[in-house]
């Protein structure tokens, strides 16, 4: 019985694992473009 939990326990862990990597994955276009924008302003306030 131990094991079968510890099973579902890694089971879990897994899948939100592959959840948070998807997650990330769709946020990545978003940090991308704020770190442009970032940069863009700082070089403009470097100007």
């Amino acid at each position: 019985m131990a094991r079968l939990t510890s099973y579902s326990y890694l089971f879990q862990m897994l899948f939100l694992l592959k959840a948070l990597r998807q997650y990330l994955e769709d946020l990545s276009p978003l940090i991308h473009f704020l770190y442009l924008r970032k940069r863009l302003t700082d070089r403009q306030f470097l100007w």
